[in-house]
């Protein structure tokens, strides 16, 4: 059986995944980017494209200075996965590698140079910190209807 060659909504989720770990446009593009030019275009799937990706994004992120995301930049993005942009980057990557992407606990570590155990905190702590954005933004919304 021949190989599934990326398709546009692989694409499009290779792009998600890596302005969501970079929180950076020019960077996530330039993730992709990287992953496309280092693809056998021949064989690749839409899951080496996001393995890829994910990969030419973290290490991005480890030679980059942080920059401030540009709301026009992930206007695209659903308001949930924007609160997600808010996280401090080591809790942001642990959450979108383990709980949005799925991946495997060791690969998760391992591409993030973490531990395990403190990989857990921190994709717990994540999950808890949203929760508090999520509730205090009901609050606000339910206190202005009032």
């Amino acid at each position: 059986m021949a190989p599934q060659l990326p398709q546009d909504a692989d694409l499009a989720l290779a792009y998600r995944a890596a302005i969501l770990l970079t929180a950076n446009a020019r960077f996530a593009e330039k993730a992709v980017m990287c992953a496309i030019e280092s693809m056998n275009r021949e064989t690749a799937t839409g899951e080496d494209l996001l393995g890829m990706t994910v990969t030419a994004s973290i290490q991005i992120m480890t030679s980059a200075e942080y920059s401030k995301i540009i709301a026009s930049e992930v206007s695209f993005l659903p308001a949930e996965l924007r609160q997600v942009l808010q996280l401090p980057a080591r809790l942001r990557q642990a959450f979108v590698l383990r709980v949005l992407l799925a991946m495997p606990r060791e690969l998760s570590a391992q591409l993030l140079d973490m531990d395990p155990v403190e990989l857990d905190r921190s994709t717990g702590l994540a999950a808890k910190t949203l929760a508090d954005l999520c509730c205090s933004e009901g609050q606000e919304e339910r206190s202005q209807v009032v």
